[in-house]
């Protein structure tokens, strides 16, 4: 899996552990083909695209969604939105909340029964050590 690191200013130490660790999301959620690290205005940090997409696009609609998301958080009186799942009859997309300005975005493509199967409960916690490695190295980089 090839990682593509858009920032700039990190250390090529960084840079590497960086790949090491969104490497781990295709491990952890089976058929991702698009995995994008974002800052919170649809910038991207670091991205993976297996799938013909424009990652710039993708990039928008994940800003969009969150926008809606915490709209509809504020509406119904919760303090956070940390996470947002979305399964179609043969795709899953999940959205987390690494920091308050940093987003993991993943569009995988499953089998109709594993996207029926699919509970988000088991999605945040297959993310949940990748979110927090991603939380502990963007302290030590410069994004």
């Amino acid at each position: 899996m090839k990682w593509c690191c858009l920032s700039s200013g990190v250390t090529p130490k960084v840079d590497q552990q960086l790949s090491r660790t969104m490497g781990k999301v295709g491990e952890a959620l089976p058929g991702a083909d698009v995995v994008l690290l974002l800052k919170g205005d649809g910038r991207t940090v670091f991205q993976h695209t297996a799938a013909n997409v424009d990652q710039d696009d993708v990039a928008s609609v994940v800003v969009g969604l969150r926008r809606a998301a915490k709209q509809l958080s504020d509406t119904l009186g919760q303090t956070q939105c940390p996470a947002i799942h979305v399964k179609g009859s043969r795709n899953a997309f999940s959205c987390h909340e690494v920091e308050k300005d940093l987003i993991l975005a993943v569009f995988r493509r499953m089998e109709e029964t594993q996207v029926e199967s699919l509970d988000s409960k088991d999605v945040d916690a297959s993310v949940a050590p990748i979110l927090e490695e991603l939380r502990v190295l963007m302290h030590s980089a410069v994004v």
